[in-house]
């Protein structure tokens, strides 16, 4: 399996489970600014490095 189809599947699991914990923290009221905005910056740091392994793919 080539080295960009295992680091595209990585940053895709790894942008679900922020995404997923995002989801929880909001249905269950627990949202902070500093712990939602740094998980929300994880997340758009992952959709900007999955859009350049797709352009490089």
């Amino acid at each position: 399996m080539p080295v960009v189809a295992k680091l595209m599947i990585l940053v895709t699991v790894a942008l679900i489970a922020t995404v997923g914990l995002l989801v929880t923290e909001w249905r269950t009221h627990q949202l902070s600014r500093g712990a939602s905005g740094a998980k929300a910056a994880v997340a758009v740091l992952l959709i900007g490095v999955l859009i350049s392994l797709l352009i490089v793919r």
